[in-house]
């Protein structure tokens, strides 16, 4: 089916309406700020970040009115189109792998209440989809992300999670629900990891604190330095945020990331023949610095 780009209403009170409904006015369409958020030059933006939200009305509709504006006088502001805005403190973890019996999803659990970051940024392999065993734990860090309530609450989806099989995890989850042991938790988590498979994508672009921009991907997709070239060229990005081979590293020179794995190093060790960095996140500060997050520290 060919999707259309959205209309500009230049009739009336349309940019109002459009601001109270989350749309942002471009110079030939508008954008759903309840799925992106755009950086404008325009004067009401002054390249900030505009986002949707309860207290963001006002900014839009402003963005909206400016924008009609400078599209009667032929003006056409930088706009810039970007996934997510990541502003305060971001919590980056990837490979939690629930489902492998070696997974340690009660630590990363425990860390996300701990740490109680503004924002969540999953990178893949949650949940191992590829394990045709789903425990309890299958809710059990979406549980944590609602105690927490993040602003922005966002992933890209992993290798071992084939969506295909997303309603084996579902309907594992619900008979688990519908069981009257279960409380609200329990319930609400579910709910929040059915709404994150709806929306998850195969890569994220980002607005970082310190105004540089970043993509989060889970790292299968990456085949050696010319994928990394190739993304920053492509996406005008400087940060690259990856998981996937369970090596935590953080190259300041290279702006490479890697957020390790939450699978016990001794299993892995034993079973799969390979080191990893297990109990690993990446904290990004709110002045965009980078911290190394590791749970012991949090024991």
């Amino acid at each position: 089916m060919k999707r259309y780009p959205r209309k500009i209403f230049y009739a009336g009170r349309g940019w109002y309406i459009a601001g109270l409904k989350g749309l942002a006015y471009t110079s030939y369409k508008t954008i759903d700020l309840k799925k992106k958020s755009i950086i404008c030059s325009c004067q009401s933006c002054q390249n900030k970040p505009l986002t949707f939200s309860e207290n963001t009305y006002y900014d839009i509709i402003r963005h909206n009115l400016y924008m009609m504006n400078n599209i009667f006088h032929g003006i056409s502001p930088d706009i810039e189109v970007l996934d997510i805005v990541l502003q305060g403190r971001t919590l980056v973890l990837s490979d939690i792998h629930i489902g492998l019996p070696h997974s340690r999803v009660k630590d990363a659990e425990r860390l996300i209440v701990k740490l109680r970051p503004d924002n969540i940024v999953f990178l893949g392999d949650i949940i191992d989809f590829d394990n045709r065993q789903y425990p309890n734990e299958s809710t059990a860090i979406f549980e944590a992300v609602n105690i927490i309530d993040p602003r922005v609450f966002a992933g890209v989806k992993g290798e071992a999670e084939d969506t295909r099989r997303l309603y084996s995890v579902l309907d594992t989850a619900a008979g688990i629900g519908f069981d009257s042991n279960y409380q609200a938790p329990y319930l609400l988590g579910f709910i929040t990891l059915y709404k994150y498979y709806r929306v998850i994508r195969h890569q994220l672009t980002a607005y970082l604190p310190d105004n540089t921009r970043a993509v989060f991907i889970h790292g299968h997709q990456i085949k050696g330095s010319s994928t990394i070239k190739w993304l920053r060229k492509e996406l005008g990005v400087e940060w690259i945020f990856y998981g996937h081979t369970h090596r935590f590293h953080i190259d300041n020179r290279e702006k490479t990331v890697n957020t390790g794995c939450w699978l016990e190093e001794e299993w892995e060790r034993k079973f799969n023949n390979r080191a990893v960095d297990s109990g690993k996140a990446v904290l990004i500060e709110k002045d965009g610095a980078l911290t190394e997050i590791d749970y012991t520290d949090y024991l």
